[in-house]
This record gives C-alpha cells, structure tokens and sequence, in this order.
C-alpha cells in the first residue's frame, strides 16, 4: 500500500498549479482516504470550505473509500458551536456562512488560540459536512488526537474494507462475465441479421431482454427493485419513441414520446455524456402531467440516460434505465453508471451496424 503525503518527495505535482489544485489532483487514483479532523480548520480553498474539506469532497466524488477521525474535542465544540450558529442566524438571517463564523470566533468559547486551534465555527460546519445528509456518513468521533488511537481506528477499517473487496471481487466478476456474454450476443445476432433471420429491431429487443435477465449482476439491482430500461428512437420532429422496453412488472407501460429538450430522456438527447439524476421526483426533469405525476415519482427514482450516436447534436437513440431506489445512479465513475454505458454502447452498435445490413 502507498501513502500519499504532500511533504514527501514522490507526491504528484503537476507544474503550472497551485498547492491547493495539487493536493485535489492527488486525489485522482486514491483508493483510500484518510481524514483527521481536529480544532484547526485552515485557510479557506473553496469559498467558505477549507482545503482538506474539498479533498474530503474530491476523494468521495472519484468513489475512495473514506476514513474519518474527529478529534472528541472538536465533536463536543461541534455540537454548542451548532446550537450557537442557529441562534446568530435567527439575528443575522443574510449573514453569509463566513459571516457567521467570523461572529461566532469572536465569542470566548470560540476564539482562536494559534497554531493549535483556529476557526472552530468553520471546523463544525465541515464536521457536519462529512457526518450529514450523504450515504458514506460513518465517522468516529471519539479520536484521542494520538497517533495510537488513530492506528487503532484506520487498521479496524481497513481489515473491514479488506473482507469487502473479497464481495466486490466476486461483484467485478460478474459484471464482467455478463458484459462479455452480451458482446457475444451482439455477434451472433448481427449474423442473424445479415442472414436475414431477424430484423434490426428484434435483435434489438431481443438484446434487451438479455439484459433484463443480468440487471442484478450489470447495474448492482436488488431483485425486488422496480425497475425500467428502455431504448428511444429520435423520429420526425425530434420526438423520441420507445422502440423497445423491460421493465417490472408494476409498471404500467405507457411509452410516451419525448420531445428533443424536454424530461429526462429529451434533456439526455442533447448531451455528449450520460445524464444522471438521483432522484428523478425531486428534479426539474419530472413529468408535470397530473396522470402519470404520483406514479412516475414512485417508480422513476434514480435514472441514468446514454445518449448514442449523436448527429449535429442530436442523439438518434437514448438508452434509459431507471430504478425506483433513490441515489442508485449518483456519479459519471460509478460503476453501475459505466456498466449502463457500456450496455448502451453495445445496444447502439447492434442497431447501427444492423441498419447497414438490412439496409435502414
């Protein structure tokens, strides 16, 4: 295992950069990242977040597996610094985050006393950050501030992580051999085109229905996940129609055309990269329609749309896969999101390549 310190000679450091954009440029490849959180928060790097606060966040986004120690000493100024803020703001109420830091250190309790203890208001909003409102919340509050204590918690995690990589091995396995067994797939039904045994379209649905078949193994769906994968056709007018679909059978089908722009299909019609929507009932791209609205928000969740075969900035076909779990589909890097771009790509190749044979 290689440790990544920025005061050891072999720390990446790309020229032309400034020390803050070097230490989140590190954070490319990190497979493990350790935070120590005690009372100094540092200078400010992202407008009101420090520079390890927004390494903490680069870590995250790029999938590293986190590792968070809080000082017992800050968690306890953690909790009356929050109670003291909410108070402040009640007399402040457009008083900026750093604004209410700057107050709050003003207070006794608070006040700065350099090197060892510096901007506690700003270090409780980061300890919020990183315990609150997101999956990957676990944190141990009761770090000593010792090197021992520290060891004891970060080598507990790792043999953990260690036990878990064994069941993301075997998960990269089947992922890997259900992808292959749809490249497969795709050769042989090509063949059955050019044979003119099958259509491009009923290749294509029939490659669809494969994939149902390896939706646990290719996009990490539990079984009962209510889930839906269809394909859209850009048509005349720029109207976007399903030409092939699986889904759970709760679902009702409806198959409504999109038009180029608008929801969550139109909107990925216009990309060059996947859209990806946590959750689809919360967002701007939700369907107003009084209809479908209250089916739609509890079936629709989290969705991932792959744009295929753009022209002049049209896509001439959209894969779309979506499951009624909130927070599936979170980030470009995933792997559920990369395996539903591969599968896409694989989909648009049966029906590029297969409208060259039958001559569409």
């Amino acid at each position: 295992m290689t440790v990544r310190k920025s005061d050891d000679p072999g720390f990446p450091i790309t020229a032309g950069v400034t020390s803050h954009d070097a230490c989140l440029r590190a954070m490319e490849g990190v497979h493990v990242c350790i935070v120590l959180i005690g009372t100094r928060f540092g200078g400010l790097a992202g407008g009101s977040k420090s520079i390890t606060w927004m390494e903490y966040e680069a870590a995250r986004e790029l999938g590293a597996y986190p590792i968070v120690l809080i000082h017992d000493q800050m968690n306890d100024l953690a909790v009356s610094i929050s109670k003291a803020r909410l108070l402040l703001a009640k007399k402040h109420p457009h008083a900026t985050e750093v604004d209410l830091d700057s107050r709050l250190r003003k207070k006794k309790e608070f006040s700065d006393r350099k090197p060892m203890i510096d901007n506690l208001p700003g270090q409780q909003r980061f300890v919020d950050a990183v315990r609150k409102g997101h999956v990957d919340n676990w944190v141990h509050n009761e770090w000593t501030g010792t090197t021992r204590d520290a060891l004891m918690w970060i080598d507990a995690r790792l043999a953990t992580l260690l036990a878990s990589t064994v069941d993301k091995f075997a998960e990269l396995n089947a992922r890997t051999s259900s992808l292959l067994r749809l490249n497969d797939a795709l050769m042989v039904l090509l063949r059955d085109v050019l044979d003119g045994r099958r259509s491009r379209l009923d290749a294509v649905q029939s490659l669809l229905v494969m994939t149902e078949s390896f939706r646990v193994q290719l996009f990490g769906f539990a079984t009962n996940d209510r889930y839906n994968m269809s394909i859209f056709m850009r048509g005349d007018r720029d109207i976007y129609q399903s030409i092939a679909r699986r889904s759970h059978a709760a679902i009702v089908r409806h198959d409504r055309p999109w038009r180029i722009g608008l929801g969550q299909v139109g909107t990925a019609a216009t990309m060059s990269e996947p859209l990806i929507t946590r959750d689809l009932s919360t967002s701007s791209m939700r369907t107003t329609d009084p209809v479908h609205r209250e089916a739609d928000h509890e079936y629709y969740k989290s969705v991932v749309s792959v744009p295929l075969l753009a022209n002049n900035g049209k896509a001439d076909l959209v894969f779309m896969l979506s499951t009624d779990r909130e927070g599936h589909f979170h980030a470009a890097r995933q792997p559920e999101v990369l395996t539903a771009v591969a599968v896409g790509h694989i989909l648009g190749t049966l029906w590029l390549v297969g409208g060259h044979i039958d001559g569409h």
